[in-house]
């Protein structure tokens, strides 16, 4: 999917340039103003998703900005009104409760509005189909592989709606959590910076394509990924429940080392946020962020953002891509970053997924 998603790079250029008009005004100086990235980074996530599962846009971005300068506001960022991500949370947070009360007839609801959107979705993969292979229009979408090779409309749905999840919660918050700590890191920032420009130019002056094999050659860059999502798993907890009575080969005992039982149907919960930064694992330096400690290492089990087993994240490759993909366009359309000082967005808040409790507030210099 990541190989498929980077040729997709045109496509989403269309959502970075109204992302970039997003943010707002640039200075005398080439500055532009405080602005939160949280919002915007979701707001842009959730366009490219839906454009490249569905082949339609949400177009959530251009309402933003249609907003905002309705109000008199110089950039989507500064609204007065609920931003997105706060609609979002107060939505996630009044079906939490609802869930509570232990009747779940509330979200047949639910299911009708994505069934209404998946099933137009799908009309329009079927009529755009010419062969096995390409569509009217010659562009991807994930929905016409589905239809192809799924068929079921209701497993269809939840394929699109766990992607959905990838595509607005992990990769916007992901983004978000990499330039809070770019914007701390400002001698970070230039060596991402520095290797996205020698492999694939400035921006009026491309060198490479964006393709999947030259995202993964920017080493720096993903090690820059990688150590964020250590410091950050979105997943910071994950919950297996035991189908048959089981051992664990660790855990129990004084010291820790020894099996424990885990009968059917008890709950084993994975604290992920604390098991990304034990020292065992990770060195003394484990609550550091440190890019540089990826050189050379191995992924292995004590490094799990994304799950694992049968239920990892089907979306990682996919969030990693488009992480990779809007951190190049950031690179080439900005030469410097700022965090506020007294700016606490490292703070942690505890949504869908993990996110900056505080949002991401920096200020950005245009590239000359």
């Amino acid at each position: 999917m990541g190989t498929q998603r980077a040729k997709d790079a045109g496509r989403d250029e269309e959502h970075m340039q109204t992302f970039f008009n997003a943010i707002g005004d640039i200075h005398e100086d080439g500055w532009i103003e405080v602005v939160d990235l949280l919002d915007l980074f979701q707001r842009l996530a959730l366009d490219m998703s839906t454009s490249f599962l569905l082949g339609m846009s949400a177009d959530l971005q251009a309402a933003g900005i249609r907003d905002a300068a309705e109000k008199g506001e110089a950039h989507l960022a500064v609204g007065t009104g609920m931003t997105y991500n706060e609609a979002y949370e107060t939505i996630r947070t009044y079906l939490s409760w609802r869930s509570k009360l232990g009747s779940l007839y509330w979200m047949a609801d639910s299911a009708q509005f994505a069934d209404a959107l998946i099933a137009q979705a799908v009309a329009r993969a079927s009529a755009a189909y010419i062969d096995d292979q390409e569509t009217a229009d010659g562009k991807f979408r994930l929905i016409d592989n589905l239809v192809r090779d799924v068929g079921d409309p209701v497993e269809i749905r939840n394929i699109v709606l766990d992607l959905f999840i990838a595509g607005q919660n992990m990769t916007g918050t992901m983004a978000a959590w990499v330039f809070a700590q770019l914007g701390h890191h400002p001698e970070i920032f230039q060596r991402v910076r520095a290797e996205v420009l020698e492999r694939f130019g400035a921006e009026d002056e491309q060198k490479e394509p964006i393709t999947w094999d030259n995202l993964k050659a920017c080493t720096t860059m993903q090690h820059d990924i990688l150590e964020s999502l250590r410091m950050y798993p979105l997943l910071a907890n994950i919950g297996r429940n035991a189908k048959v009575d089981s051992v664990l080969p660790k855990g129990g005992g004084q010291d820790g080392q020894q099996p424990v039982a885990v009968p059917k149907g008890a709950t084993v919960t994975c604290n992920v946020y604390l098991m990304h930064r034990g020292v065992e694992a990770w060195g003394a330096d484990a609550w550091e962020f440190r890019p540089d400690r990826w050189v050379g290492r191995k992924l292995g089990p004590e490094y799990a953002p994304f799950g694992g087993g049968p239920r990892v994240c089907i979306g990682q490759q996919l969030t990693i891509t488009e992480i990779s993909l809007l951190i190049v366009r950031m690179m080439q359309r900005f030469s410097e970053i700022r965090a506020p000082e007294g700016q606490d967005d490292l703070a942690k808040g505890y949504r869908a997924v993990l996110a900056p409790k505080n949002g991401v507030k920096v200020r950005l210099r245009r590239a000359s």
